[in-house]
């Protein structure tokens, strides 16, 4: 249940064209939201950082309203040539990196 309300809570501030804070060194349990949550946060935070809100950013793709919403929208599996693209219009280019994850 923690993973749905902190998805809603960050899909609310993506909806209000507000930056999504970046986890803190904690010493709780960590909730592993996806690398696909944390290209949209990243992305969008950008978007932010640039002073465009989503319209704006779909302007800027060329495609519709709602195609720009999806690919920002935490609830939506977008593929991930979209955020690139994305970031691309932003002037980013997305990086992948992979590593051995601690045994649990």
């Amino acid at each position: 249940m923690a993973k749905g309300a902190l998805l809603a809570t960050i899909e609310i501030l993506i909806s209000a064209d507000e930056p999504v804070p970046l986890p803190s060194v904690t010493s709780g349990t960590m909730i592993d939201l996806g690398t696909l949550v944390a290209a949209k946060i990243t992305l969008n935070n950008l978007r932010v950082a640039a002073g465009l809100n989503r319209a704006q950013l779909s302007e800027r793709l060329g495609g519709s309203p709602a195609q720009a919403y999806r690919t920002l929208s935490v609830l939506h599996n977008s593929r991930m040539d979209q955020i690139d693209r994305a970031l691309a219009v932003l002037g980013y280019r997305g990086e992948f990196s992979v590593y051995q994850a601690a045994a649990e």
